[in-house]
């Protein structure tokens, strides 16, 4: 059995790997989540991309393109990321119960989800906008920005921390423990590449469909690594 905060031979990432072999359940809410927005929701989210450009453009010029894009880039990142950010606190409970021991409940993890539902929504809209804002600006400042917030979600669900305070101390813990951030920052960045090739699969579906889902796992493993690194930093009592 896991135990809580263990790392075992091979640091987190084995760990992670042997949590999932041992509870496979734990990748269906991200596949599952994945697999809709896909499917479902970015076309939505390509349709208010060209939409806002378009709008920008006729009513002011190069500079309404940009802002137009910039509402765009906002408007897609919220689509996508706020059920992922679901999907993934989701998988952050369930993973909590198996280190604790226990065997993990898609329905308790839901209801542990949307009793924290406000905190998780609230931290969730604020870092995809940083997020958002800095792909948007260089892409390099929204790479940093995603690894600085990493441990936002446990924050919010394993330590009951209020919405700025989960994103505070994330970031705090990232520049306290440098070294397995960036190692969770390269997990994030195969799950975003995973993301970006689904989303423009043009043909076949079952290609696009098949891709997703390969993110959605990604997704999930990397929100279980997450939690192992988590359990196992010292964490500040404030937020």
């Amino acid at each position: 059995m896991t135990t809580r905060g263990s790392a075992g031979r091979g640091g987190p990432f084995r760990a992670g790997l042997d949590t999932i072999r041992q509870w496979p359940a734990l990748l269906l809410p991200g596949i599952v989540i994945h697999v809709l927005v896909v499917g479902f929701m970015l076309p939505l989210a390509a349709g208010a991309f060209d939409f806002l450009s378009v709008i920008g453009g006729v009513f002011r010029g190069w500079e309404g393109v940009l802002l137009g894009i910039l509402a765009a880039v906002l408007a897609i990142g919220l689509v996508l990321g706020i059920p992922t950010l679901l999907a993934s606190a989701v998988v952050v409970v369930m993973a909590r119960d198996v280190l604790a021991g226990r065997s993990p409940g898609l329905g308790r993890a839901l209801r542990a989800v949307m009793g924290r539902l406000p905190a998780v929504v609230g931290m969730s809209v604020v870092a995809i906008i940083v997020v958002s804002l800095g792909f948007f600006i260089l892409v390099v400042p929204g790479v940093i920005a995603s690894i600085g917030f990493v441990f936002a979600l446990p924050a919010v669900l394993l330590d009951r921390a209020r919405a700025m305070g989960a994103l505070r101390r994330s970031v705090g813990l990232v520049g306290q423990n440098l070294g397995p951030s960036l190692g969770l920052g390269g997990g994030f960045c195969v799950w975003l590449q995973l993301l970006l090739v689904a989303t423009y699969i043009p043909e076949p579906a079952l290609a696009r469909i098949g891709t997703a889902g390969l993110a959605g796992a990604a997704m999930s493993y990397w929100s279980v690594i997450v939690v192992h690194v988590y359990q196992a930093l010292p964490r500040r009592s404030e937020g």
